[in-house]
Order: C-alpha cells, then sequence, then structure tokens
C-alpha cells in the first residue's frame, strides 16, 4: 500500500512539471508571435498616420482623408439611410446570380412570439448584409474590366459602402431600441431612429 502511495505522489509531481512546462512554452509562443506581429508593421514605420500599438496599429485619419469620406463625421451607429435610398441604391447594382440573398429558413419548431420576433429582426440583419455583396461583386466586375480604376471611382465606392453599412448598424441599434422598449412594457411605438433623432432616451 505504502509503495502504491509513493508511485502515486511521483506520478502527480511529473504531472504537475510537464503541466508547468507546457505553459511556459506556450507563453514563450505568445510572446514570439506578438514580437513577429510588430515587426511585420515595420515598413509603416515612416507613415505619421500610423501609429503600432500591439497587436493592432491605429490609424489616424488626416484632412485629405476627411474630405474624401465625409461620412466619418457621422455617427456609425445612428445614421439609418432612408429605405427609398437603400432600395435604389442596390437597385443599380446587378444581382449575383451565385449568390443566395435570402437567409435560410429556421425549422419549425413551437417557438413562443419573443423568440420569433426576435428571429425575425436576425434574418432581416442578414438579408441587408447579403445586400451589401451586390455594389461590392460589381465594384470588382467593374475592375477586372479595367486596366486601372479611376480614384474618383473607388472614393465614390468607399463613401457608398460607408453608408450602406452604417445603415445596417443603425438598423440593429433601432431594433435594440424596439426591443428595449417593449421590454420595458411601454405603449405604442418605440421612438425611431432618423438623421435628425436618434432616441436618446433609450440609447446614449
Amino acid at each position: 500500500m505504502e509503495a502504491t502511495v509513493v508511485i502515486s505522489g511521483q506520478s502527480t509531481r511529473d504531472d504537475l512539471l510537464n503541466t508547468v512546462a507546457d505553459l511556459h512554452a506556450r507563453i514563450a509562443a505568445m510572446e514570439n508571435n506578438r514580437n513577429s506581429a510588430a515587426m511585420d508593421w515595420s515598413e509603416h514605420q515612416d507613415d505619421e498616420c500610423i501609429q503600432a500599438r500591439l497587436p493592432d496599429t491605429e490609424f489616424t485619419p488626416y484632412a485629405k482623408f476627411l474630405e474624401a469620406l465625409p461620412s466619418m463625421q457621422k455617427d456609425f451607429f445612428r445614421s439609418p439611410l432612408p429605405d427609398m435610398d437603400r432600395r435604389r441604391f442596390l437597385a443599380d447594382c446587378p444581382r449575383n446570380l451565385l449568390r443566395n440573398y435570402q437567409p435560410p429558413p429556421v425549422n419549425s419548431v413551437n417557438m413562443g412570439s419573443l423568440s420569433r420576433k426576435f428571429d425575425t429582426q436576425m434574418a432581416d440583419v442578414q438579408y441587408r448584409l447579403s445586400g451589401l455583396t451586390r455594389p461590392l461583386d460589381y465594384f470588382l466586375h467593374r475592375a477586372l474590366q479595367q486596366v486601372s480604376t479611376p480614384q474618383d471611382d473607388i472614393i465614390d465606392f468607399v463613401n457608398a459602402m460607408h453608408e450602406l453599412i452604417m445603415d445596417t448598424a443603425s438598423q440593429i441599434t433601432q431594433t435594440r431600441i424596439d426591443n428595449l422598449y417593449r421590454g420595458a412594457g411601454m405603449q405604442g411605438q418605440a421612438p425611431r431612429l432618423t438623421r435628425g433623432y436618434w432616441g436618446r432616451c433609450f440609447y446614449h
């Protein structure tokens, strides 16, 4: 019985030492990866607009950049587009026949009304996100047809994508406000996000 106890204790100590050694090796590997990531950004050392902040970098917009992208001055999460404008822009970009824009349906289960409402909201976000691929695909198609893409076309495309992505982010904000309003038991329709009114009583 005593021999068994000694062997078990020795085995436990060996396991502990192996675990410590493994953790030490993992930490060393993480340190090496972090140092490697810093070296990858050495090519930007002469660019005063890009500052290294491990493990990421930071970009400081400058005057010419802000002039080319005026939407940077807008609130990203509270800048919805008029529905007609969004539909008109997407309609100008052809549908990709190889892409499915419809979110997959959820299996028929006995969901409550709140769960069904939430599922509908998430499906709407998915549908909006799928629509953003239309201008991306069309821009790539046009770029492949040209020897070089004019700078003005690139700026217009980036501005359009910023507006569309902000619109989707704003739609999610509106959904959060709706759910908060409903969850608080308030009657009537929740405040609507517009470019002039952001429903600050619910979202600061």
